[in-house]
């Protein structure tokens, strides 16, 4: 069984359907995407990578069940989004519209 108690997000609901657009905005720009074992990885291009840490800090800091990481290299970026926590795979998911 699944405890949703550990899956929260403390973004105010006005800011959600941005936020969200935000991910859309950033997933549709990949270069690929890397199935983790927890996760995804984000291959983006180079130029992203301040648009990518932004937007993974303001997710963390509502959704702190999620774990960011950005490894830039020359010409990409690489942003994972993991979680241990059971069930954390639909809202990453949600966030960059590929299922975990």
């Amino acid at each position: 069984m699944i405890d949703n108690s550990k899956l929260v997000c403390t973004l105010p609901g006005e800011q959600i359907p941005a936020q969200l657009l935000e991910w859309s905005d950033l997933s549709a720009a990949t270069l690929g995407v890397e199935t983790l074992p927890n996760g995804v990885a984000l291959v983006l291009p180079a130029h992203l990578g301040p648009s990518a840490r932004d937007l993974a800090e303001r997710e963390a800091a509502c959704c702190s069940f999620l774990d960011f990481e950005l490894r830039a290299a020359a010409e990409q970026v690489r942003l994972l989004i993991t979680s241990e926590t059971p069930g954390a795979g639909a809202a990453i998911a949600m966030l960059v519209g590929v299922a975990t």
